[in-house]
Protein backbone atom coordinates (compact mmCIF):
# COMPACT_ATOMS: atom_id res chain seq x y z
CA UNK A 1 0.00 0.00 0.00
CA UNK A 2 3.08 2.28 -0.15
CA UNK A 3 1.99 3.71 -3.53
CA UNK A 4 -1.50 4.77 -1.72
CA UNK A 5 -0.11 6.59 0.91
CA UNK A 6 2.21 8.61 -1.29
CA UNK A 7 0.05 10.31 -3.22
CA UNK A 8 -2.65 10.49 -0.07
CA UNK A 9 -2.54 14.65 0.74
CA UNK A 10 -5.85 14.27 2.90
CA UNK A 11 -5.34 11.49 5.68
CA UNK A 12 -8.06 11.28 8.91
CA UNK A 13 -6.90 11.50 12.06
CA UNK A 14 -5.48 8.85 14.21
CA UNK A 15 -8.59 8.61 16.71
CA UNK A 16 -12.39 8.35 15.81
CA UNK A 17 -14.54 10.71 17.64
CA UNK A 18 -18.32 10.65 18.51
CA UNK A 19 -19.90 11.79 15.43
CA UNK A 20 -23.63 13.68 16.21
CA UNK A 21 -25.08 12.01 13.11
CA UNK A 22 -23.23 10.39 9.89
CA UNK A 23 -24.75 8.35 6.93
CA UNK A 24 -22.72 5.37 7.96
CA UNK A 25 -24.39 3.31 5.01
CA UNK A 26 -22.47 5.06 2.45
CA UNK A 27 -19.48 5.83 4.64
CA UNK A 28 -18.32 2.65 6.36
CA UNK A 29 -15.94 0.89 5.37
CA UNK A 30 -17.06 -3.15 4.06
CA UNK A 31 -14.13 -5.11 5.68
CA UNK A 32 -13.72 -3.37 8.92
CA UNK A 33 -17.30 -2.01 9.70
CA UNK A 34 -16.08 0.87 11.10
CA UNK A 35 -16.53 4.79 9.74
CA UNK A 36 -14.42 4.99 6.56
CA UNK A 37 -10.46 6.25 7.16
CA UNK A 38 -8.42 7.13 4.28
CA UNK A 39 -10.71 6.16 1.86
CA UNK A 40 -9.86 4.86 -1.53
CA UNK A 41 -12.07 3.63 -3.94
CA UNK A 42 -11.98 0.12 -5.95
CA UNK A 43 -12.17 -0.13 -9.85
CA UNK A 44 -16.09 -0.93 -9.11
CA UNK A 45 -16.58 2.45 -6.64
CA UNK A 46 -16.58 0.57 -3.84
CA UNK A 47 -14.58 2.48 -1.00
CA UNK A 48 -12.49 0.71 1.96
CA UNK A 49 -10.05 1.93 4.37
CA UNK A 50 -6.48 2.78 3.01
CA UNK A 51 -5.18 0.30 5.98
CA UNK A 52 -7.87 -2.66 5.45
CA UNK A 53 -6.98 -3.04 1.36
CA UNK A 54 -3.74 -5.95 2.28
CA UNK A 55 -6.41 -7.87 3.83
CA UNK A 56 -8.24 -8.47 0.27
CA UNK A 57 -4.53 -9.51 -0.88
CA UNK A 58 -3.56 -12.49 -0.41
CA UNK A 59 0.84 -12.90 -0.47
CA UNK A 60 0.69 -15.48 -3.13
CA UNK A 61 -1.60 -13.68 -5.32
CA UNK A 62 -1.72 -10.36 -6.97
CA UNK A 63 -5.42 -9.39 -7.42
CA UNK A 64 -7.93 -8.85 -5.20
CA UNK A 65 -11.65 -9.62 -4.92
CA UNK A 66 -14.25 -6.89 -4.02
CA UNK A 67 -15.23 -7.57 -0.38
CA UNK A 68 -19.09 -6.32 -1.30
CA UNK A 69 -18.86 -8.98 -4.02
CA UNK A 70 -22.40 -7.85 -5.58
CA UNK A 71 -22.85 -8.99 -9.06
CA UNK A 72 -21.12 -5.74 -11.24
CA UNK A 73 -17.65 -6.15 -8.62
CA UNK A 74 -14.62 -7.91 -10.23
CA UNK A 75 -10.65 -8.69 -9.69
CA UNK A 76 -8.51 -6.02 -9.67
CA UNK A 77 -4.96 -5.04 -8.96
CA UNK A 78 -3.29 -2.87 -6.17
CA UNK A 79 -2.81 -0.13 -8.71
CA UNK A 80 -6.27 0.13 -9.51
CA UNK A 81 -7.40 1.19 -5.90
CA UNK A 82 -7.20 4.99 -5.81
CA UNK A 83 -7.49 7.40 -3.10
CA UNK A 84 -11.35 9.07 -2.49
CA UNK A 85 -10.24 12.59 -1.49
CA UNK A 86 -14.46 13.50 -1.95
CA UNK A 87 -15.32 11.27 0.30
CA UNK A 88 -12.31 11.87 2.80
CA UNK A 89 -13.50 15.51 2.70
CA UNK A 90 -17.15 14.63 3.58
CA UNK A 91 -15.80 12.62 6.41
CA UNK A 92 -13.42 15.27 8.27
CA UNK A 93 -16.72 17.90 7.62
CA UNK A 94 -18.96 15.66 9.49
CA UNK A 95 -19.83 17.45 13.06
CA UNK A 96 -18.36 15.39 16.06
CA UNK A 97 -18.14 16.27 19.49
CA UNK A 98 -15.30 17.47 21.45
CA UNK A 99 -13.75 14.05 23.42
CA UNK A 100 -14.26 15.83 27.01
CA UNK A 101 -18.01 15.83 26.60
CA UNK A 102 -18.46 13.92 29.84
CA UNK A 103 -16.43 16.71 31.59
CA UNK A 104 -18.88 19.44 30.48
CA UNK A 105 -17.68 20.67 27.10
CA UNK A 106 -20.55 21.28 25.12
CA UNK A 107 -18.42 21.97 21.75
CA UNK A 108 -19.67 20.55 18.37
CA UNK A 109 -17.09 21.07 15.16
CA UNK A 110 -15.85 19.45 12.19
CA UNK A 111 -13.87 16.28 12.57
CA UNK A 112 -10.86 17.99 10.77
CA UNK A 113 -10.84 20.94 13.03
CA UNK A 114 -11.05 18.47 15.83
CA UNK A 115 -7.33 18.19 17.10
CA UNK A 116 -6.97 22.04 17.50
CA UNK A 117 -10.08 22.64 19.61
CA UNK A 118 -8.77 19.74 21.83
CA UNK A 119 -5.42 21.26 22.86
CA UNK A 120 -6.64 24.09 24.29
CA UNK A 121 -10.29 23.02 25.19
CA UNK A 122 -10.60 24.05 28.79
CA UNK A 123 -12.01 20.97 30.26
CA UNK A 124 -9.33 18.96 29.15
CA UNK A 125 -8.30 16.82 31.94
CA UNK A 126 -4.62 18.15 33.43
CA UNK A 127 -2.41 16.93 35.96
CA UNK A 128 -1.46 18.99 38.95
CA UNK A 129 1.77 21.37 38.70
CA UNK A 130 2.81 20.00 41.63
CA UNK A 131 2.72 16.66 40.16
CA UNK A 132 6.47 15.50 40.70
CA UNK A 133 5.97 16.33 44.28
CA UNK A 134 3.48 13.71 44.75
CA UNK A 135 -0.07 15.14 43.60
CA UNK A 136 -2.30 12.55 41.67
CA UNK A 137 -4.61 15.08 41.09
CA UNK A 138 -6.55 15.53 37.49
CA UNK A 139 -8.05 17.82 36.89
CA UNK A 140 -9.73 20.62 34.05
CA UNK A 141 -7.79 23.76 33.28
CA UNK A 142 -10.42 25.74 34.66
CA UNK A 143 -10.13 23.95 37.98
CA UNK A 144 -6.31 24.20 38.67
CA UNK A 145 -6.13 27.49 40.14
CA UNK A 146 -8.88 26.83 42.67
CA UNK A 147 -6.78 23.36 43.17
CA UNK A 148 -3.72 24.86 43.88
CA UNK A 149 -4.76 27.67 46.36
CA UNK A 150 -7.19 26.20 48.38
CA UNK A 151 -6.78 22.57 48.23
CA UNK A 152 -3.89 20.52 46.66
CA UNK A 153 -1.76 19.25 49.81
CA UNK A 154 1.65 19.77 48.09
CA UNK A 155 1.36 23.11 47.57
CA UNK A 156 3.75 25.39 49.15
CA UNK A 157 1.72 27.61 52.10
CA UNK A 158 3.52 30.20 54.57
CA UNK A 159 3.53 29.40 57.98
CA UNK A 160 1.22 32.00 59.91
CA UNK A 161 3.62 32.54 62.83
CA UNK A 162 7.51 31.84 61.25
CA UNK A 163 6.64 32.93 57.47
CA UNK A 164 8.77 29.52 56.63
CA UNK A 165 7.05 27.84 53.46
CA UNK A 166 5.96 24.50 53.99
CA UNK A 167 3.56 22.16 51.70
CA UNK A 168 0.01 22.12 52.92
CA UNK A 169 0.19 18.84 53.86
CA UNK A 170 3.04 19.22 56.51
CA UNK A 171 1.61 22.40 58.07
CA UNK A 172 0.40 20.57 61.43
CA UNK A 173 3.40 18.58 62.01
CA UNK A 174 5.21 22.12 61.18
CA UNK A 175 3.45 23.75 64.07
CA UNK A 176 4.49 20.64 66.39
CA UNK A 177 8.19 22.20 66.06
CA UNK A 178 7.62 25.76 65.01
CA UNK A 179 9.72 27.96 66.74
CA UNK A 180 7.28 31.16 66.66
CA UNK A 181 3.99 28.79 67.48
CA UNK A 182 2.64 30.10 70.39
CA UNK A 183 1.90 27.58 73.61
CA UNK A 184 1.14 27.93 77.47
CA UNK A 185 3.45 27.15 80.19
CA UNK A 186 3.87 23.44 81.55
CA UNK A 187 3.97 24.63 84.72
CA UNK A 188 0.15 26.38 84.24
CA UNK A 189 1.75 30.42 85.31
CA UNK A 190 -0.65 33.18 84.54
CA UNK A 191 1.80 34.02 81.86
CA UNK A 192 -0.47 32.98 78.99
CA UNK A 193 0.87 31.75 75.56
CA UNK A 194 4.42 32.53 74.43
CA UNK A 195 6.02 31.22 71.27
CA UNK A 196 7.74 28.64 71.54
CA UNK A 197 11.38 29.60 71.92
CA UNK A 198 10.55 32.68 74.02
CA UNK A 199 8.46 29.71 76.45
CA UNK A 200 11.72 27.97 77.03
CA UNK A 201 13.40 30.86 78.25
CA UNK A 202 10.37 31.50 80.78
CA UNK A 203 9.57 28.28 82.22
CA UNK A 204 13.75 27.74 83.30
CA UNK A 205 12.72 30.77 85.73
CA UNK A 206 8.83 30.22 86.32
CA UNK A 207 7.81 30.71 89.92
CA UNK A 208 5.80 27.63 89.59
CA UNK A 209 8.31 25.60 88.45
CA UNK A 210 9.21 22.41 90.70
CA UNK A 211 11.92 20.92 91.21
CA UNK A 212 13.31 17.52 92.75
CA UNK A 213 14.49 16.54 96.23
CA UNK A 214 18.71 16.76 96.13
CA UNK A 215 17.87 12.89 97.58
CA UNK A 216 15.51 11.75 94.45
CA UNK A 217 18.32 9.30 93.19
CA UNK A 218 18.06 7.33 96.46
CA UNK A 219 14.65 7.37 96.49
CA UNK A 220 13.12 10.84 97.48
CA UNK A 221 10.12 11.66 95.14
CA UNK A 222 9.27 15.19 96.82
CA UNK A 223 9.04 18.03 94.39
CA UNK A 224 8.45 21.40 95.36
CA UNK A 225 9.54 24.89 94.63
CA UNK A 226 13.11 26.11 95.85
CA UNK A 227 11.70 27.62 99.12
CA UNK A 228 10.05 23.90 99.95
CA UNK A 229 13.01 22.01 98.83
CA UNK A 230 15.23 23.62 101.09
CA UNK A 231 12.34 23.33 103.74
CA UNK A 232 11.79 19.57 102.93
CA UNK A 233 15.87 19.36 103.22
CA UNK A 234 15.39 20.25 107.13
CA UNK A 235 12.41 18.16 108.31
CA UNK A 236 13.31 14.65 105.87
CA UNK A 237 17.25 14.30 107.36
CA UNK A 238 16.40 11.00 109.06
CA UNK A 239 13.82 9.54 105.96
CA UNK A 240 16.99 11.00 103.17
CA UNK A 241 20.01 8.85 106.12
CA UNK A 242 17.76 5.47 105.97
CA UNK A 243 17.19 6.22 101.87
CA UNK A 244 21.31 6.63 101.86
CA UNK A 245 22.08 3.71 104.00
CA UNK A 246 19.91 1.59 101.41
CA UNK A 247 20.90 2.68 98.76
CA UNK A 248 24.17 1.59 99.52
CA UNK A 249 23.83 -2.09 100.53
CA UNK A 250 22.04 -1.66 97.03
CA UNK A 251 25.61 -0.78 95.40
CA UNK A 252 27.13 -3.25 96.85
CA UNK A 253 25.23 -5.71 96.08
CA UNK A 254 24.96 -5.04 92.19
CA UNK A 255 29.04 -4.78 92.47
CA UNK A 256 29.25 -8.10 93.96
CA UNK A 257 26.71 -9.52 91.28
CA UNK A 258 28.66 -7.85 88.88
CA UNK A 259 32.25 -9.55 90.64
CA UNK A 260 30.55 -12.93 89.82
CA UNK A 261 29.60 -12.18 86.30
CA UNK A 262 32.94 -11.38 85.44
CA UNK A 263 34.30 -14.12 87.07
CA UNK A 264 32.13 -16.74 85.23
CA UNK A 265 32.80 -14.76 81.72
CA UNK A 266 36.41 -15.05 82.34
CA UNK A 267 36.32 -18.65 83.02
CA UNK A 268 34.51 -19.62 80.41
CA UNK A 269 36.75 -17.06 77.91
CA UNK A 270 39.89 -19.90 79.11
CA UNK A 271 37.72 -23.06 78.46
CA UNK A 272 36.66 -21.13 75.05
CA UNK A 273 40.73 -20.90 74.25
CA UNK A 274 41.21 -24.52 75.70
CA UNK A 275 38.55 -25.82 73.31
CA UNK A 276 40.34 -23.73 70.43
CA UNK A 277 43.20 -24.97 71.06
CA UNK A 278 41.86 -28.84 70.41
CA UNK A 279 39.84 -28.00 67.59
CA UNK A 280 42.87 -26.79 65.59
CA UNK A 281 44.83 -29.91 67.05
CA UNK A 282 42.19 -31.96 65.54
CA UNK A 283 41.60 -30.65 62.25
CA UNK A 284 45.21 -30.56 61.87
CA UNK A 285 45.07 -34.55 62.60
CA UNK A 286 41.84 -34.89 60.05
CA UNK A 287 43.82 -33.23 57.38
CA UNK A 288 46.41 -35.23 57.26
CA UNK A 289 44.46 -38.29 57.91
CA UNK A 290 43.01 -37.37 54.84
CA UNK A 291 45.61 -36.92 53.00
CA UNK A 292 47.36 -40.18 53.45
CA UNK A 293 43.47 -41.84 52.66
CA UNK A 294 44.31 -39.67 49.16
CA UNK A 295 47.90 -41.38 49.07
CA UNK A 296 46.55 -44.91 49.54
CA UNK A 297 43.31 -44.27 47.56
CA UNK A 298 46.11 -43.42 44.71
CA UNK A 299 47.88 -46.81 45.33
CA UNK A 300 45.29 -49.12 44.87
CA UNK A 301 44.11 -47.82 42.12
CA UNK A 302 47.81 -48.56 40.77
CA UNK A 303 47.72 -52.11 41.75
CA UNK A 304 44.12 -52.97 40.54
CA UNK A 305 44.86 -51.64 37.52
CA UNK A 306 48.45 -54.05 37.99
CA UNK A 307 45.88 -56.60 38.74
CA UNK A 308 43.81 -56.49 36.14
CA UNK A 309 47.14 -56.69 33.44
CA UNK A 310 48.34 -59.28 34.99
CA UNK A 311 44.90 -61.13 34.96
CA UNK A 312 44.51 -60.76 31.13
CA UNK A 313 48.04 -61.98 30.75
CA UNK A 314 47.87 -65.02 32.78
CA UNK A 315 44.40 -65.65 30.63
CA UNK A 316 46.56 -65.24 27.43
CA UNK A 317 49.40 -67.61 28.93
CA UNK A 318 46.55 -70.29 29.16
CA UNK A 319 45.20 -70.08 26.21
CA UNK A 320 48.62 -71.00 24.76
CA UNK A 321 50.19 -73.75 26.92
CA UNK A 322 48.05 -77.03 27.03
CA UNK A 323 50.45 -78.55 29.73
CA UNK A 324 48.19 -79.86 32.44
CA UNK A 325 50.69 -78.83 35.35
CA UNK A 326 51.44 -75.75 33.84
CA UNK A 327 47.48 -74.87 32.91
CA UNK A 328 46.79 -76.21 36.94
CA UNK A 329 49.94 -73.64 38.00
CA UNK A 330 48.88 -71.05 36.19
CA UNK A 331 44.92 -71.43 37.15
CA UNK A 332 45.84 -71.44 40.73
CA UNK A 333 48.11 -68.01 40.41
CA UNK A 334 44.96 -67.18 38.62
CA UNK A 335 42.64 -67.62 41.12
CA UNK A 336 45.16 -66.13 43.27
CA UNK A 337 45.37 -62.71 41.23
CA UNK A 338 41.50 -62.54 41.04
CA UNK A 339 40.93 -63.05 44.79
CA UNK A 340 43.58 -60.59 45.29
CA UNK A 341 41.69 -58.43 42.88
CA UNK A 342 38.27 -58.95 44.58
CA UNK A 343 40.23 -58.02 48.11
CA UNK A 344 41.57 -54.56 46.65
CA UNK A 345 38.17 -53.48 44.95
CA UNK A 346 36.56 -54.28 48.67
CA UNK A 347 38.91 -52.47 50.32
CA UNK A 348 38.50 -49.52 47.67
CA UNK A 349 35.13 -49.75 48.32
CA UNK A 350 35.85 -49.54 52.16
CA UNK A 351 37.90 -46.48 51.56
CA UNK A 352 35.16 -44.79 49.35
CA UNK A 353 32.74 -45.22 52.16
CA UNK A 354 35.46 -43.82 54.87
CA UNK A 355 36.40 -41.29 52.60
CA UNK A 356 32.74 -40.10 51.81
CA UNK A 357 32.12 -40.02 56.09
CA UNK A 358 35.27 -37.73 56.22
CA UNK A 359 35.73 -38.25 59.99
CA UNK A 360 38.96 -38.85 62.92
CA UNK A 361 36.73 -40.64 65.55
CA UNK A 362 39.88 -41.36 67.73
CA UNK A 363 38.26 -38.83 70.12
CA UNK A 364 35.09 -40.45 70.42
CA UNK A 365 33.42 -37.28 68.72
CA UNK A 366 33.86 -35.18 64.81
CA UNK A 367 34.79 -31.89 64.07
CA UNK A 368 31.69 -30.66 61.91
CA UNK A 369 34.16 -27.57 60.68
CA UNK A 370 36.78 -30.09 59.67
CA UNK A 371 34.29 -32.81 58.25
CA UNK A 372 32.18 -29.55 56.27
CA UNK A 373 35.86 -28.72 54.84
CA UNK A 374 36.24 -32.42 53.43
CA UNK A 375 32.75 -32.76 52.28
CA UNK A 376 33.48 -29.11 50.16
CA UNK A 377 36.92 -30.82 48.53
CA UNK A 378 35.08 -33.97 47.81
CA UNK A 379 32.29 -31.97 46.01
CA UNK A 380 34.27 -29.29 44.17
CA UNK A 381 35.98 -32.63 42.76
CA UNK A 382 32.43 -33.81 41.65
CA UNK A 383 31.64 -30.23 40.20
CA UNK A 384 34.86 -30.07 37.95
CA UNK A 385 33.39 -33.69 36.57
CA UNK A 386 30.19 -31.77 35.97
CA UNK A 387 32.25 -29.32 34.35
CA UNK A 388 34.19 -31.69 32.22
CA UNK A 389 30.56 -33.43 31.24
CA UNK A 390 29.11 -29.93 30.36
CA UNK A 391 32.32 -29.06 28.02
CA UNK A 392 31.58 -32.49 26.74
CA UNK A 393 27.92 -32.19 25.63
CA UNK A 394 28.94 -28.81 24.14
CA UNK A 395 31.21 -30.10 21.73
CA UNK A 396 28.74 -32.87 20.62
CA UNK A 397 26.17 -30.04 20.23
CA UNK A 398 29.04 -28.37 17.61
CA UNK A 399 29.63 -31.39 15.98
CA UNK A 400 26.08 -31.97 15.72
CA UNK A 401 26.09 -28.36 13.88
CA UNK A 402 28.95 -28.53 11.84
CA UNK A 403 27.43 -32.19 10.63
CA UNK A 404 24.20 -30.26 9.48
CA UNK A 405 25.70 -27.26 7.96
CA UNK A 406 25.76 -26.17 4.56
CA UNK A 407 28.19 -25.01 2.43
CA UNK A 408 26.38 -24.62 -1.06
CA UNK A 409 23.73 -21.62 -0.05
CA UNK A 410 20.84 -23.49 0.20
CA UNK A 411 19.26 -24.48 3.99
CA UNK A 412 16.38 -27.67 4.40
CA UNK A 413 15.21 -27.08 7.37
CA UNK A 414 13.39 -29.82 8.69
CA UNK A 415 10.88 -28.36 11.58
CA UNK A 416 9.76 -31.18 13.87
CA UNK A 417 7.12 -31.28 16.57
CA UNK A 418 5.32 -28.64 14.58
CA UNK A 419 2.02 -28.23 16.60
CA UNK A 420 3.42 -27.93 20.13
CA UNK A 421 5.65 -25.20 18.69
CA UNK A 422 3.46 -23.35 17.50
CA UNK A 423 1.49 -23.53 20.77
CA UNK A 424 4.64 -21.99 22.60
CA UNK A 425 4.19 -19.32 20.09
CA UNK A 426 0.70 -18.34 20.78
CA UNK A 427 0.98 -18.77 24.59
CA UNK A 428 4.25 -16.05 24.43
CA UNK A 429 6.58 -18.86 25.73
CA UNK A 430 8.73 -18.86 21.95
CA UNK A 431 7.72 -16.24 19.71
CA UNK A 432 10.63 -17.48 17.35
CA UNK A 433 12.73 -20.12 16.30
CA UNK A 434 16.03 -19.83 14.50
CA UNK A 435 17.76 -22.43 11.95
CA UNK A 436 21.63 -23.89 11.92
CA UNK A 437 23.89 -21.66 10.12
CA UNK A 438 24.38 -22.29 6.38
CA UNK A 439 26.89 -20.87 4.08
CA UNK A 440 27.17 -19.91 0.63
CA UNK A 441 30.95 -21.60 1.03
CA UNK A 442 33.50 -23.07 3.14
CA UNK A 443 34.81 -18.99 3.54
CA UNK A 444 31.80 -17.48 2.42
CA UNK A 445 28.92 -15.56 4.26
CA UNK A 446 27.59 -17.00 7.48
CA UNK A 447 23.60 -17.28 7.44
CA UNK A 448 20.43 -18.26 8.80
CA UNK A 449 16.55 -18.54 8.87
CA UNK A 450 13.97 -17.44 11.23
CA UNK A 451 10.15 -18.37 11.47
CA UNK A 452 7.17 -17.03 13.59
CA UNK A 453 4.82 -20.00 13.99
CA UNK A 454 2.46 -17.71 14.91
CA UNK A 455 3.05 -14.75 12.76
CA UNK A 456 5.56 -11.83 13.27
CA UNK A 457 3.93 -8.40 12.71
CA UNK A 458 0.70 -8.11 9.82
CA UNK A 459 0.74 -11.78 9.76
CA UNK A 460 0.28 -12.63 13.52
CA UNK A 461 -2.39 -15.01 14.71
CA UNK A 462 -2.96 -15.85 11.32
CA UNK A 463 0.28 -16.51 9.11
CA UNK A 464 3.58 -18.42 9.45
CA UNK A 465 6.34 -15.11 8.99
CA UNK A 466 10.09 -16.22 7.54
CA UNK A 467 12.72 -14.21 7.65
CA UNK A 468 16.46 -14.56 6.38
CA UNK A 469 19.52 -13.19 8.51
CA UNK A 470 23.09 -12.45 7.82
CA UNK A 471 25.34 -13.51 10.74
CA UNK A 472 28.45 -12.44 11.95
CA UNK A 473 31.04 -14.95 10.29
CA UNK A 474 34.76 -15.90 10.64
CA UNK A 475 35.34 -14.88 7.10
CA UNK A 476 33.46 -11.72 6.72
CA UNK A 477 36.76 -9.53 5.92
CA UNK A 478 37.31 -11.68 2.72
CA UNK A 479 33.79 -11.03 1.30
CA UNK A 480 32.04 -8.27 -0.25
CA UNK A 481 29.87 -5.49 1.58
CA UNK A 482 27.22 -4.52 1.48
CA UNK A 483 25.58 -8.12 0.95
CA UNK A 484 23.84 -8.76 -2.78
CA UNK A 485 22.89 -12.16 -3.73
CA UNK A 486 19.54 -13.23 -4.75
CA UNK A 487 17.34 -15.12 -1.85
CA UNK A 488 14.41 -17.34 -2.16
CA UNK A 489 12.63 -18.71 0.17
CA UNK A 490 10.14 -21.41 0.20
CA UNK A 491 7.90 -24.14 1.87
CA UNK A 492 8.58 -27.59 0.49
CA UNK A 493 5.74 -29.11 -0.75
CA UNK A 494 5.74 -33.07 1.04
CA UNK A 495 3.90 -35.19 -1.62
CA UNK A 496 6.48 -33.91 -4.08
CA UNK A 497 9.21 -31.97 -3.11
CA UNK A 498 8.24 -28.82 -5.12
CA UNK A 499 8.40 -25.38 -3.95
CA UNK A 500 4.30 -24.28 -4.78
CA UNK A 501 5.00 -21.12 -1.83
CA UNK A 502 7.39 -19.03 -2.15
CA UNK A 503 9.31 -15.15 -2.84
CA UNK A 504 12.31 -14.07 -3.98
CA UNK A 505 13.77 -10.42 -3.01
CA UNK A 506 17.29 -9.21 -3.78
CA UNK A 507 18.69 -7.37 -0.69
CA UNK A 508 18.05 -3.14 -0.60
CA UNK A 509 21.97 -2.28 -0.39
CA UNK A 510 21.51 0.47 1.91
CA UNK A 511 19.58 -1.14 4.77
CA UNK A 512 21.52 -2.33 7.93
CA UNK A 513 20.19 -6.07 7.36
CA UNK A 514 22.62 -6.63 4.60
CA UNK A 515 25.85 -4.30 6.06
CA UNK A 516 29.00 -6.52 7.46
CA UNK A 517 27.68 -7.35 11.03
CA UNK A 518 28.61 -5.91 13.86
CA UNK A 519 27.21 -8.03 16.54
CA UNK A 520 26.05 -11.42 16.46
CA UNK A 521 23.80 -11.21 13.60
CA UNK A 522 21.61 -8.24 11.85
CA UNK A 523 18.19 -7.68 11.95
CA UNK A 524 16.06 -10.01 10.23
CA UNK A 525 14.06 -9.51 6.79
CA UNK A 526 11.31 -11.34 5.27
CA UNK A 527 7.74 -11.93 5.03
CA UNK A 528 5.46 -11.47 7.85
CA UNK A 529 2.81 -12.92 5.86
CA UNK A 530 4.71 -15.39 4.20
CA UNK A 531 1.97 -18.20 3.97
CA UNK A 532 -1.63 -18.69 6.21
CA UNK A 533 -2.34 -21.30 8.84
CA UNK A 534 -4.84 -22.24 6.82
CA UNK A 535 -2.75 -22.91 3.83
CA UNK A 536 0.28 -24.38 5.73
CA UNK A 537 -1.90 -26.94 7.71
CA UNK A 538 -2.73 -29.38 4.86
CA UNK A 539 -1.39 -32.89 4.65
CA UNK A 540 0.30 -31.48 1.80
CA UNK A 541 3.37 -29.29 3.82
CA UNK A 542 2.60 -30.54 7.41
CA UNK A 543 2.67 -34.40 7.55
CA UNK A 544 3.86 -36.27 10.71
CA UNK A 545 4.15 -32.82 12.69
CA UNK A 546 6.74 -31.66 10.60
CA UNK A 547 7.07 -28.92 7.90
CA UNK A 548 9.93 -28.41 5.58
CA UNK A 549 11.37 -24.38 4.73
CA UNK A 550 13.82 -24.00 1.83
CA UNK A 551 16.17 -20.92 1.76
CA UNK A 552 18.02 -20.54 -1.28
CA UNK A 553 20.80 -17.98 -1.87
CA UNK A 554 22.68 -17.30 -5.00
CA UNK A 555 26.23 -17.78 -5.17
CA UNK A 556 27.31 -16.81 -8.70
CA UNK A 557 29.96 -14.13 -8.99
CA UNK A 558 31.12 -14.96 -5.26
CA UNK A 559 34.70 -15.11 -4.66
CA UNK A 560 36.44 -18.83 -4.22
CA UNK A 561 38.95 -18.55 -1.34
Amino acid sequence: MSSISSRSIISTPAETPEFVEIDLRNNSCPICRNVLRDCVQLPCGHKTCESCIDQLFDNSISEGTCPVNDEDCFSFSRNDVVPDYGTRREILKSKVYCPYKTNGCATVIEWQKLQNHKESCEHKPRECPNKNDGCQEILSFKDITDHITNHCLYSLVSCSHCQSPVMRKDLQNHHDDCTRFPISCKFHCDVGELPREEMKVHENSCPKKLAKCPYASAGCTFEGKENEIKEHEKTALVYHLSLNQDYAKNMEQQNFNIQQEMQILKDQKVHMEEEIIATRNDYRTLVQHYEGLKKEYVDFQMRVVSTVEKVFGMEELLKNVPSKHTTDNLGRELKSLKDNQEELNRKLSDFDRQGFTSGDTRRGNTDPSSTEALKKQISNLEKQAAIQDIRLAELDLRFQILETASYNGILIWKIMDFNRRKNDAVSGRTYSLFSQPFYTGRFGYKMCGRVYLNGDGMGKGTHLSLFFVVMKGEHDALMPWPFQQNIQMGLLDQQDGSLPVSDSFRPDTSSSSFQRPTTDMNTAVGCPMFVSHAKLETRKYLRDDTIFLKIAVDTSGLPHH
